[in-house]
């Protein structure tokens, strides 16, 4: 199953990535230029003002909904946690589907070890780290705030920004080919894969066809600066505007510096040289 999915995303950075050497001119929105300078400004202000708040992250609670789809092929996963950033000590309870093939995982990370809800008999076992724990930590994982806004600050100069209540809500709407590589990291942040430049595929980069677009939403708390929700929208298209896939994304953290502690449950059994 995992090869499958690994293999629908593949399938959709080709079509993402196609065309990115193409110049295309920009093409204006109607808004004068002193006040989108001011704008571009002002979102980039307030995303500096993120990134500063994001340094200061120890620990966070939350919750991530992804949804992947290619024809008739649905990846959806779920994931609600608690996490301590330093050291890494970690709760999460995970469920994903592909094809009508349910899954749900449920685990403890406590620095190199990790601890796994056997499904069957719902007993706790110590087990080993997965050997491709980064790829398994993407996959698995809620991305702490730094994470997502570093797969954004490219594109900050052209998100708009307004207040909303107690929020600031940055967003960005568009086709625009100079996104493209935007996009591919967005999707390969959720799947936990290497990064879009591996050598594997410089040759797409210089690809012509397909056409994607993405509609993101960043809600910062008005006060503190932390983030609050992301959310985002991808869509693909073929050649002939079919669409050919779609990705959505949704997370929320629902608390910034609010956990203390994790604590195993008294029924891991714990290997005896680690006591």
């Amino acid at each position: 199953m995992m090869r499958k999915w690994f293999m629908l995303c593949s399938a959709a950075v080709l079509i993402i990535l196609a065309g990115c050497s193409e110049e295309e001119p920009v093409a204006g929105d109607g808004e004068a230029p002193a006040e989108k300078e001011e704008e571009t400004q002002a979102a980039e202000e307030v995303f500096a003002e993120a990134k500063q708040a994001a340094e200061g992250v120890e620990s966070m609670e939350g919750s991530s909904q992804f949804t992947m789809s290619e024809d008739v092929d649905v990846l959806e996963m779920d994931r609600t946690g608690e996490i301590i950033l330093d050291p890494l000590r970690l709760y999460h309870q995970v469920s994903f589907s592909e094809l009508g093939e349910a899954e749900e995982i449920e685990f403890y990370l406590d620095g190199e070890e990790m601890y796994l809800l056997e499904p069957v008999s719902k007993e706790w076992i110590q087990t080993d780290m997965p050997a491709e724990v980064e790829q398994f930590l993407g996959m698995f994982i809620i991305r702490e705030p730094m994470e997502n806004l570093a797969l954004i600050e490219d594109a900050v100069d052209k998100m708009d920004v307004e207040e909303i209540e107690e929020t600031y809500v940055l967003s960005l709407k568009t086709d625009e080919k100079e996104f493209r590589p935007v996009i591919v990291e967005m999707l390969y942040a959720e799947i936990g894969e290497s990064s879009p430049d591996s050598e594997e595929f410089q040759d797409v980069l210089t690809g012509e066809e397909g056409e994607a677009s993405l509609d993101y939403e960043l809600t910062l708390n008005k006060e503190t600066y932390d983030v609050e929700t992301i959310t985002f929208e991808i869509e693909l298209h073929d050649n002939q505007g079919e669409l050919h896939g779609q990705a959505t994304s949704e997370t929320e953290y629902t608390g910034i510096n609010t956990v203390d502690s994790i604590e195993l449950p008294e029924s891991i059994e714990l290997d005896p040289n680690d006591l």
